[in-house]
């Protein structure tokens, strides 16, 4: 059995994600990526972009409308690899950086009739455009007069409603696709497009690597709580929806008390100017954001939406508890007896269960959070359930 990957990095939670499956399994395991970044233990690997090709795409396609359906280049190498390797199964994950043309490849696989899996860690496949589309409902009868467009869809013009046409063709007749949901909540949703239709859909859950989300014990420093806030990209602004905005808030509201809230994540600033907050940036080893995590007495999501909620699932495992916005993802996969979520953008009440409930809450729960957690998002769990669907899948 061999399972050909497609990917638009070789790195982060979804990198992380095809090496655990590719670790746990018993199977042969082949990833294209724009780039190869590192070595990969279990996994042959092809890179399919020259330097400044993704980014060549990505102007071009925001100018066509069509941010899934140019990549030229890149998609005829995937082809090609795809006819050298001969595949039994391809694992489609993260297609949504101009890697590869959607519409082009799917129709490829269906013609030559190669099973293959969707996993859907964003929106865009369902939706047609959207990678996230909020309280959009237009997905659910074909798009159009776009509300969000620069943002969601990411073009200047409205294609949308065309956009979600080709996408729908493309997943017509395909008899051999699977989609597969990484949350309850975000394969409610799946079912409810008209895309799908016909389709056959799962809901495996993201797994993460356990033995490096442990749970460990640290002196504190002095008698401050801390609270963690994990983020992509963390900005000040209320546009955007990782939510940095609203730490700012929170910060604001809880000033007088013995709390610090540090932020860890790419950001263009490094200061600002409340003295509670301590601006850390991006952390890339794995074993130092743990640190973080396991050290804080409460972790923050802020995020307007998440279809899974990475790091809720990474704090819990070290054993720390999670507050914050219901996005959607985070809520569905979370723990509930050591979590709380409250409607999005109501920072003061966010205040009072941290000062009121949570800050104090590990001190006595953090073993039996990270027990709880590491049977609950294992990767180990991922890899067995995705590889008996690739059984499945080419019966």
């Amino acid at each position: 059995m061999k399972v050909l990957h497609i990917n638009c990095a070789d790195y982060g939670s979804t990198g992380a994600i095809i090496d655990s499956i590719a670790e746990y399994s018993n199977f042969e395991h082949v990833l294209c990526a724009p780039y190869i970044t590192k070595q990969h233990e279990k996994l042959k690997t092809y890179g399919v972009c020259v330097p400044h090709e993704l980014g060549v795409y990505k102007r071009i396609a925001y100018v066509l409308g069509y941010q899934y359906g140019f990549a030229p280049v890149s998609t005829l190498k995937i082809k090609r690899i795809i006819e050298k390797e001969n595949p039994n199964v391809i694992h489609i994950h993260s297609a949504n950086c101009n890697v590869v043309n959607i519409y082009s490849l799917l129709r490829f696989l269906k013609q030559n009739k190669i099973p293959f899996i969707i996993t859907n860690h964003a929106e865009f496949f369902y939706t047609g455009s959207c990678s996230h589309a909020f309280n959009c409902e237009k997905w659910k009868s074909g798009c159009g007069n776009c509300p969000q467009l620069r943002f969601a869809a990411n073009t200047w013009r409205d294609t949308t409603a065309n956009a979600w046409k080709k996408m729908k063709k493309a997943f017509t007749g395909a008899k051999q696709c699977y989609v597969v949901s990484v949350s309850p909540w975000q394969k409610k949703r799946a079912l409810e497009s008209p895309i799908f239709s016909g389709v056959q859909q799962r809901c495996i859950m993201n797994g993460i690597d356990a033995s490096i989300f442990y749970e460990k014990r640290f002196l504190k420093e002095d008698d401050w709580r801390t609270v963690l806030f994990v983020t992509a990209d963390f900005s000040t602004t209320d546009k955007y929806s990782k939510g940095g905005f609203y730490l700012l808030e929170l910060a604001r509201l809880l000033k007088n008390e013995k709390i610090r809230f540090e932020v860890v994540g790419r950001t263009a600033s490094k200061k600002v100017e409340e003295d509670n907050v301590r601006i850390i940036g991006s952390v890339h080893d794995k074993n130092e954001l743990a640190d973080f995590y396991c050290k804080a007495d409460v972790a923050l999501t802020l995020s307007q939406r998440e279809t899974y909620g990475m790091t809720v699932a990474e704090a819990l495992l070290c054993g720390t508890p999670v507050v914050g916005f219901k996005n959607g993802g985070s809520e569905s996969i979370a723990l509930s007896d050591h979590t709380q979520f409250v409607e999005f953008g109501d920072v003061k009440k966010l205040a009072d269960i941290i000062r009121n409930k949570w800050i104090d809450y590990k001190d006595i729960h953090s073993n039996q959070i990270a027990l709880e957690a590491e049977y609950m998002y294992s990767d180990k769990a991922m890899a067995t359930a995705y590889e008996n669907l690739y059984l499945e899948v080419i019966k």
